[in-house]
């Protein structure tokens, strides 16, 4: 659950780097600026998430399944191909400092919106009180707000 926490956390970090993409002096070449390094930072969990989410037993009839073959199928069938190709990708960004390339960046973030959701339904899922899970809504509702007015702002 404190993974999940973390993913929505770096999902937002990349939503509202996006709007930001857009000012190319803000993405110092041959440096490593404050956002170029939270750019690493947020890569990098996606690496670890793919190590860990590749070691995460997965529910199959009702029971808790351990083995690596059904873990791998399962992610293999859901967010593996999308996941390796944004990371590959990303670090080719980095690597080749082309500001260009960011678009494809920016639309495979907007892609990741979808696994937001079913990690946050996961995370309501959770949530054992009424209350509990009408504050968690109205936070939910209130950050998608706060980041399509950012993202209109910018």
């Amino acid at each position: 659950q404190v993974w999940d926490m973390l993913g929505v956390l770096c999902i937002t970090l990349e939503l509202i780097l996006n709007p930001l993409h857009s000012f190319v002096e803000l993405w110092p070449h041959g440096r490593l600026g404050a956002l170029a390094v939270i750019e690493v930072v947020l890569l990098s969990f996606w690496n670890l998430d793919i190590l860990i989410t590749l070691r995460t037993a997965v529910f199959s009839n009702g029971n808790l399944d351990f083995r690596q073959a059904r873990i791998f199928r399962r992610y293999a069938e859901g967010w593996l191909l999308f996941d390796l190709i944004y990371v590959i990708f990303g670090w080719v960004i980095i690597a080749a400092e082309q500001p260009f390339l960011r678009l494809l960046q920016i639309a495979l973030r907007l892609l990741r919106l979808a696994r937001l959701n079913r990690v946050l339904g996961q995370i309501e899922g959770q949530l054992m009180s009424d209350v509990l899970v009408a504050k968690f809504n109205i936070s939910t509702l209130s950050v998608q707000i706060l980041l399509i007015l950012h993202a209109m702002g910018c």
